[in-house]
């Protein structure tokens, strides 16, 4: 009979135990994904801010061929901690300036990431006057966004792994409890 009472005993230790892993590991997962969109939100808000006060004044050194001040404007711009790098091409697709660490890959669709490069890319034409005078793509590093996202899955997990380490002390005191008890009554 002691054997099946010790038994009980880890089974219902199992059994919290499993129940708790499974809910700490969907809020912890829930928790990163939040963490990850939060910060994918704010990717996007300040790459579309960027791009358009870039965009207005690319299109003013474009309609008058100045070159050299667009490229200076360029590097002054990559000051911005997350953009790593930007391209601005002629009507024609050809390429005027490019600035920072440029992609190895073909430029991105708007909005896109490159898992290879950690770099999410935005695209605007260049319109002045109603006429498209070139394109615009900026690249921003999500280095930031992934490291927010891991410390976030780590402190999750200790406190998952707190949280369960407690739960089977509690679990082992209560099986201890109830099996006494059984066994008196046995």
């Amino acid at each position: 009979m002691g054997s099946q009472l010790f038994s009980l005993r880890y089974r219902i230790i199992i059994s919290v135990v499993l129940i708790e892993t499974i809910m700490l590991s969907i809020m912890v997962f829930s928790n990163a994904s939040q963490v990850r969109q939060t910060h994918r939100d704010r990717l996007d808000q300040s790459a579309q801010i960027i791009l358009q006060q870039f965009t207005a004044t690319a299109g003013r050194y474009l309609f008058e061929v100045d070159y050299p001040s667009l490229q200076e404007y360029a590097d002054n711009i990559l000051a911005h901690d997350e953009l790593t790098y930007l391209l601005v091409e002629d009507n024609n697709g050809n390429l005027i300036t490019a600035s920072g660490v440029l992609p190895i890959v073909e430029p991105l669709k708007v909005g896109m990431d490159d898992p290879r490069s950690n770099i999410h890319a935005v695209h605007s034409d260049v319109d002045l006057v109603g006429t498209r005078r070139g394109a615009v793509q900026l690249g921003f590093s999500t280095t930031i966004m992934d490291q927010a996202v891991a410390a976030a899955l780590q402190r999750g997990a200790l406190i998952a792994g707190i949280e369960i380490a407690i739960s089977i002390v509690v679990a082992l005191l209560i099986g201890a409890y109830l099996t006494r008890n059984l066994t008196q009554l046995a």
